[in-house]
């Protein structure tokens, strides 16, 4: 679903995926209203966009997006 989010034209695919999962993860759509936020702002081709959006996202955004309660461990 992240990859949807960061490619161009990503949050409609973004949140057709979260509708159909059910997913909701307030953690992970802080930083994706932050991808979406930022790509709204981008101008020019299509091309450039996704190389903005893609160092923006390398550079801006920790690499572990998704909550911290996915990732608990131990015996359930």
């Amino acid at each position: 679903m992240f990859q949807d989010a960061i490619n161009t034209g990503g949050k409609t695919w973004y949140n057709a995926a979260k509708t159909r999962t059910g997913l909701k993860d307030n953690f992970l759509e802080f930083f994706t209203e932050h991808i979406f936020s930022f790509q709204s702002k981008q101008q020019g081709s299509g091309a450039a966009k996704e190389t903005a959006v893609k160092d923006f996202v390398d550079n801006s955004i920790p690499k572990d997006l998704f909550s911290p309660i996915w990732r608990i461990k131990g015996n359930w």
